[in-house]
């Protein structure tokens, strides 16, 4: 606090010293709830591991409240913000970590190498209509790189750059099996059909002139199967895209940006926080895996159990 005000006046587009002083502070109190959180998870039971969990949530509570702080005077500070949105996601607050990251912006082909510090938002207790945003900008990525990727190649071939042309062949194939997008519409395969399942009652009889009932859709509602149906459709395209493995996927997410706490996790979005609080060793690795496995829903590196 007292070295903000010896940069009282700053574009708040650019960083500051000061912002550097609440980064590692945030840093700081990470780490320590990090060091809480381990050694509540090989407690295995009992008060000593409850006080852990609690001093754990403490110092993720003083990160919030010292990034925000950090947010405040310069709410451009991408590292502030992807921090804070981490910090928020893992106290369960899904709905401040979406607003943390909301002010960034990223849309589109940033979606692409991004999207993996909204999706455990998204399916970690936000609201299905952030989960449906989030998936929509990834939807348009792949909509207008299938509309406008074949004109750039032709016009490249037509204008002799042939090496552009080869620029848009392998951005083609980037996002033809990018791991993010097909994470992402898996994402809103599964929000459209909880909303489905919800929002509908189930016609079983229909009555006709004569009194007697008539089954319909054998007590499955209407829009359930569409939902379904889409679902089938959307999903049997990642299969044809990456030949039914995961495997051949491109994983083009940017895990640089990940905060120093929040190490990649290779399992389901929605456990991403359930993991980080139940991880026993960060240093263990199972046979096959090139990182540490986050929790017991991630497989690691490569898939490997």
């Amino acid at each position: 606090r007292r070295s903000k005000s010896t940069f009282a006046g700053p574009d708040p587009r650019e960083p500051t010293p000061a912002d550097t002083a609440a980064l590692l502070a945030m840093q700081a109190l990470c780490a320590e709830a990090t060091g809480h959180a381990a050694v509540a998870a090989r407690g295995g039971g009992g008060e000593g591991v409850d006080g852990s969990l609690r001093e754990a949530a403490m110092s993720l509570l003083a990160a919030a409240a010292v990034a925000e702080e950090g947010v405040a005077a310069s709410p451009n500070h991408a590292e502030l913000r992807l921090g804070l949105t981490s910090v928020y996601a893992l106290l369960g607050a899904a709905t401040a970590a979406r607003d943390a990251f909301a002010p960034l912006d990223v849309k589109n082909i940033q979606m692409d190498s991004m999207i993996h510090h909204v999706l455990p938002i998204a399916e970690g207790g936000a609201t299905p209509q952030v989960t449906f945003r989030v998936t929509r900008f990834a939807d348009n990525l792949r909509d207008e790189a299938r509309r406008d990727v074949p004109d750039g190649i032709v016009k490249a071939y037509e204008n002799g750059i042939y090496t552009k042309a080869l620029e848009f062949v392998d951005f083609h194939e980037r996002l033809r099996a990018s791991h993010s997008l097909a994470a992402a519409t898996v994402a809103r395969v599964r929000a459209t059909l909880r909303e489905t399942s919800c929002g509908g009652g189930v016609t079983v009889l229909r009555e006709t002139r004569e009194g007697k009932g008539r089954p319909v859709y054998a007590g499955v509602p209407g829009p359930v199967m569409g939902a379904l149906d889409a679902a089938a459709k959307a999903c049997q395209g990642l299969l044809t895209h990456t030949s039914g493995t995961t495997a051949n996927a491109r994983y083009n997410e940017d895990l640089g940006t990940n905060p120093v706490w929040s190490p990649p996790h290779h399992g389901a979005s929605a456990l991403a926080v359930p993991d980080w609080w139940t991880v026993t060793s960060r240093a263990d690795l199972p046979p096959g895996c090139a990182v540490a496995v986050a929790g017991a829903h991630d497989a690691g590196a490569g898939g490997a159990g």
